[in-house]
C-alpha cells in the first residue's frame, strides 16, 4: 500500500468512527451506568430492554445518516476517488456502531475481556493477517481492498459479539420474573445518553479528529504520517485503556453505594496500574524514536518530532487516570461535556491555521496542548465536584488535605 493509499484509508476509517459514535447517541456510554445499576437493583429485565432499545437506535440512525450522505452529495468528499469506498462505508457504519455498543454492554455486565477483545485485538490482527495473505500471494494491497477486508471482518466480529451479549443477558435474567417496561424508562435512558454521546463526539474530536482535518486541508501522505505516529503513541495509554475497561462499572458501584473511601482507592489503583504499564513505554518512545519509526519504513523517519510531541500529550492522559469514566458514572456528565466542548472549540480554532501555516507539525503541537489542558482540567474538576483525586497516590493527598 502506498503512503497516499494508507492516508486515504485512515481518513475513511476516522470519518466512519466519528459517525459510529453519532449513531450510538451516547447509549454506549450510558451502558456503563445503566447496566451495573440495574444489576445492583436486581432488575435484570431492564438490561434486556436497554440492549434491545440501543440496538434499534443504532440501526435506525445508521439508515438516517446513510440516506443523508446520499441525499446531500457528500459521498465523494473531499475528492471523487473516495466514491469507491461508499458501499463498504455503508457496511462499516452500522457494523462498527453495533460492535461498539454491544461491547460497552458487555463491559457493563463486567465481561471485561469480551468487551475489549474484538475491536482492540481481533480486528487489527485479522486485518493484518489478510494483508499478509495479499502480499504472500503477490496481490496488490490497495486502499480499496483493505477497506473491503475491514468491512467484512468487522461484520463477522459484530455477529459474534451480538451472540455473546445475547447469551450474557439471558443468563442474567433467566431466573428473574419479567417486568413491564415504561415510556419513562426510555426517556431516562435518552436523557442520560445524549450528553454522554455529545461528550463522546467531543472526546473523539480531541483524540483523533485532527486526522479528518488533515485529510481535508493537507495531503494523504500527511494523514499517513500522522496516523502511524498516533497509533504508536496510543500504545503508551494501553495501561489506561485496560484500567478504563475495568474501572467504569467499579466506580459506578462504589459511588451508588456512597462508599467514598473505596471509590478513591479504586481510582488511585487504576492510575497506578496505568502508570506502571505506560511510563516505560513512553520512555522507550521518547529515547528511541528513530528505532521505533524505522520499523514502518524509512519514509516515516521524518516524523520523529511528531512522535515526541504526541507522546508528551499522551503522558498527561496517563497521569490523570480514568477521569472521564469517573465523571460520567458519578453524575458529572454535564461538567465533563462543558470541559470537552470548550477545549474542542479552542482546538478547532487553533488547529486549522496551525495546519495551513506549520503543516502536520503544527497540528501535533495543538493536539498535545489540548490533550494536556483537557486532562488537567477534568482532574481538578473531579476533586472539586466529587472529592476524588484522579492522580497517582491520590488517596494519600486526600488524607493529607483532611
Amino acid at each position: 500500500m502506498t503512503l497516499a493509499d494508507y492516508g486515504i484509508y485512515n481518513f475513511l476509517i476516522a470519518s466512519i468512527s466519528l459517525l459510529a459514535l453519532l449513531v450510538q447517541c451516547g447509549l454506549d456510554k450510558a451502558a456503563i451506568k445503566v447496566i451495573p445499576q440495574a444489576q445492583s437493583e436486581e432488575h435484570p429485565w431492564d438490561i434486556a430492554r436497554f440492549t434491545s432499545f440501543g440496538s434499534r437506535v443504532v440501526l435506525l440512525m445508521s439508515l438516517i445518516i446513510a440516506a443523508l450522505l446520499c441525499g446531500i452529495g457528500l459521498v465523494g468528499y473531499p475528492g471523487s476517488e473516495l466514491r469507491a469506498y461508499f458501499v463498504p462505508g455503508l457496511i462499516l457504519l452500522p457494523a462498527l456502531g453495533l460492535l461498539q455498543y454491544w461491547q460497552q454492554c458487555l463491559r457493563g455486565l463486567k465481561k471485561i475481556i469480551a468487551s475489549q477483545l474484538f475491536e482492540q485485538v481481533l480486528l487489527p490482527f485479522a486485518i493484518a493477517l489478510a494483508v499478509l495473505y495479499l502480499l504472500a500471494t503477490a496481490q496488490d494491497v490497495t486502499a480499496t481492498r483493505v477497506v473491503w477486508l475491514h468491512a467484512l471482518i468487522l461484520v463477522v466480529l459484530t455477529v459474534v459479539v451480538g451472540m455473546l451479549l445475547r447469551t450474557a443477558v439471558f443468563r442474567v435474567g433467566s431466573d428473574a420474573p419479567a417486568t413491564a417496561s415504561s415510556k419513562n424508562e426510555y426517556g431516562v435512558w435518552v436523557s442520560l445518553a445524549l450528553p454522554l454521546g455529545l461528550a463522546g463526539l467531543l472526546s473523539y474530536g480531541l483524540a483523533r479528529g485532527e486526522l479528518i482535518l488533515l485529510g481535508i486541508f493537507l495531503s494523504p501522505e500527511d494523514v499517513a504520517q500522522y496516523s502511524v505516529v498516533l497509533r504508536i503513541t496510543n500504545l503508551t495509554v494501553f495501561g489506561l485503556t485496560a484500567a478504563n475497561a475495568i474501572a467504569g462499572p467499579m466506580f459506578s458501584q462504589y459511588f451508588h453505594a456512597n462508599n467514598q473511601e473505596q471509590l478513591q482507592k479504586a481510582v488511585s489503583q487504576s492510575v497506578l496500574f496505568a502508570t506502571l504499564i505506560s511510563v516505560p513505554l513512553f520512555l522507550a518512545l521518547f529515547f528511541t524514536p528513530r528505532l521505533v519509526l524505522g520499523v514502518f519504513g524509512e519514509e516515516y523517519l521524518v516524523s520523529v518530532g511528531l512522535l515526541l510531541v504526541l507522546s508528551v500529550g499522551q503522558l498527561f492522559n496517563v497521569l490523570t487516570g480514568p477521569v472521564g469514566p469517573l465523571l460520567t458514572v458519578t453524575g458529572q456528565q454535564w461538567f465533563y461535556l462543558r470541559v470537552l466542548g470548550i477545549v474542542a472549540a479552542l482546538k478547532l480554532v487553533a488547529i486549522v491555521p496551525a495546519a495551513l501555516v506549520f503543516g502536520v507539525e503544527g497540528v501535533a503541537v495543538v493536539a498535545a496542548l489540548s490533550r494536556a489542558a483537557w486532562c488537567v482540567w477534568l482532574a481538578v474538576g473531579a476533586y472539586q465536584k466529587i472529592g476524588v483525586f484522579p492522580v497517582l497516590f491520590g488517596s494519600v493527598f486526600l488524607k493529607a488535605g483532611r
